[in-house]
This record gives structure tokens, sequence and C-alpha cells, in this order.
């Protein structure tokens, strides 16, 4: 699993510089009722598990890639907060992932 790790509710795209902040922010209530997602930044899914109010984010051996729904996320976040169109566009897969350090939850 390799930082930062991105955790989507539709519509609300979290960024964590670790795992460990990820799992500290997250309330397990409101992940289990709700449709949340999670990505490393190889754009590997990545999976909750819960104990008591305690959220887990692992990643399962057959975990699928991809990079291509992660990249489209993080590209239209990045025009929602007013970051150039044509810059998403054009910028590579590290690019991106370098400019969402700038925008982490601690």
């Amino acid at each position: 699993m390799k930082p930062p790790i991105f955790v989507y509710e539709p519509f609300d795209l979290m960024i964590f510089e670790t795992k460990e902040l990820a799992e500290k922010y997250l309330e397990a209530d409101i992940v289990k009722d709700y449709d949340y997602y999670a990505w490393d930044s190889n754009g590997t899914t990545l999976d909750f598990i819960f104990d008591g109010n305690r959220v887990e984010i692992i990643q399962f051996e057959n975990s699928k890639i991809e990079r291509n729904k992660l990249k489209e996320i993080i590209i239209q976040t990045f025009i929602n907060i007013g970051i150039d169109p044509q810059w998403c566009e054009n910028a590579t897969w590290e690019e991106l992932i370098q400019k969402s350090l700038d925008y982490t939850i601690e």
C-alpha cells in the first residue's frame, strides 16, 4: 500500500498522507452506512474492516488496479476547487499524485 491514501464518498474526495491518518480520521458508523471507496497512490483498491468504532484500511492480495477511475475523480475534484482544467487534463499520473499532497487532511 503506497501513500497517499485516497478515500472517496461520492462527490467528496479525502486525501491522507498515510493509512494511519486516514484510519484516525474516518468514523466507522459513517463509512459503514455510505458508499466509501479507497485507493492508494498506485490506484490499487483498498477496503475497510471495522472493529467497533475503529476503521482499518486493508489491501487484499487480489485487489484491482483502478488508476483510470481514481484519475477521473482526482481531476474532477481539482477542477471543482479551481485548479486549471487544462493542467488537470494534461498532468501525468505522478503530477496528479504529487499535487494531491497539497490537499491532504491531517
